[in-house]
């Protein structure tokens, strides 16, 4: 499982295509991963390493939130379109 609280913003494109198409945050995600590229998954003890490692390669990287245990597979998303509390069980 995982939450992700704080994920990149989407490309000004993809905001737009939602807009004038009538596409709720959560079907964004699901249909274009809100435009997220890619996440990798690291402990948190790698995590500022990386960071420092995608700086010098001038990537965008952030810790977008954490992987948790949960008895049932769960995947909590914010929503950077509406602001929202996304659920995927």
């Amino acid at each position: 499982s995982a939450n992700l609280k704080d994920l990149q913003e989407p490309p000004s494109i993809m905001r737009k295509l939602a807009e004038w198409r009538g596409v709720s945050g959560k079907e964004a995600y699901e249909i274009w991963h809100g435009g997220q590229g890619a996440l990798v998954v690291l402990s948190a003890e790698d995590a500022g390493n990386f960071l420092l490692r995608a700086g010098v390669y001038g990537i965008s990287a952030k810790i977008a939130g954490e992987i948790t245990k949960s008895e049932k597979p769960t995947l909590t998303i914010k929503s950077k379109f509406d602001g929202s509390s996304l659920v995927w069980k």
